[in-house]
């Protein structure tokens, strides 16, 4: 299962994951794949009338926006994550949300070569190196079928969460500020013990 997460809109390229399921089904012949699409946008019914023209209908779902606890089931789940935003100036200079949402599940992540996504991802993502949706379906065959690179991209991702991206630390930071303001700034709330995915998932989405 491949999973989009995100807004579709013009903007977002989200048309290169329609046309990646194309390649995968009908240029490659893979029929085991499945495209998530969690999200809408001025976009969403036009994609979903072009993978009926592509005719891959069947392999791509349009589940609009979900509740918070089907969308971790989604991304927990998840074999990848897809970032189909085209190498265009603002994209290259821009973290996309659902790069951190990926990231804190432990997904690996399929991107165009964008600068930012490259600085915040690292190795958790397979870059494709043109705005080219064949070669992003190839990159995902090859990712799908390459499960200890999955893990490994996946258990880098959620690391770089944490840890570059100071999840942990604003969350310690927002503790401390509830303590001050409950009056007791001498003892700042000690971290609960939680499952680090599960947190760092729900700190993105607020």
């Amino acid at each position: 299962m491949a999973v989009y997460l995100g807004t579709m809109g013009k903007q977002d390229g989200v048309d290169r994951v329609i046309r990646a399921a194309h390649h995968t089904v009908h240029t490659f012949g893979r029929q085991d794949v499945l495209f998530v699409m969690i999200g809408k946008g001025e976009c969403w019914h036009n994609l979903q009338r072009l993978s009926e023209e592509l005719k891959v209908a069947d392999f791509v779902h349009f589940s609009g926006h979900v509740a918070d606890d089907l969308l971790l089931d989604y991304l927990s789940t998840a074999d990848v994550g897809l970032d189909p935003d085209p190498p265009d100036r603002m994209n290259q200079l821009s973290t996309m949300t659902k790069i951190m949402e990926y990231m804190a599940c432990q997904r690996p992540i399929i991107s165009f070569d964008l600068l930012e996504t490259r600085r915040s991802a690292g190795d958790a993502a397979f870059y494709v190196e043109k705005d080219d949706p064949k070669m992003f379906a190839h990159a995902l065959l090859e990712l799908l079928d390459d499960q200890v690179r999955r893990q490994r991209m996946g258990e880098i991702g959620l690391q770089r969460s944490i840890e570059l991206v100071g999840l942990d630390r604003s969350r310690k930071a927002l503790l401390e500020a509830y303590s001050r303001l409950l009056g007791n700034p001498a003892t700042p709330f000690e971290l609960p013990e939680v499952d680090s995915q599960e947190a760092t998932t729900s700190e993105l989405r607020q």
